[in-house]
């Protein structure tokens, strides 16, 4: 993915949870646990990383010359290889690797 697809996501993700808010708030009292459900829902349906997401952009980052600003990446999340790092580490380690 690219950083505008991922930006992109990531503001269509928050507009969801956003949108599930409103309407748990407008809902009365006696319906606060289907409300609550809803919104749950609506948080776990947001899309997870994969690691072929976090290769991809990292990758096209080493090709571009950051091959060492990658490494250092990677060792900053505790790993010398992106298959050693935390899956709930890749939405921060993408983060990361935009600024480069």
């Amino acid at each position: 993915m690219k950083k505008k697809e991922i930006q992109k996501v990531d503001a269509l993700l928050t507009e969801i949870i956003e949108k599930a808010k409103e309407v748990k708030s407008l809902l009365n009292d006696e319906d606060k646990a289907a409300s609550e459900e809803v919104l749950g829902k609506a948080e776990a349906k947001t899309v997870k990383l994969t690691l072929e997401d976090v290769r991809k952009v990292l990758t096209e980052k080493s090709r571009a010359g950051k091959t060492s600003d990658v490494k250092a990446l990677l060792k900053k999340h505790g790993s010398n290889k992106l298959s050693e790092v935390n899956p709930d580490d890749y939405e921060e380690l993408l983060k990361e690797a935009e600024g480069l």
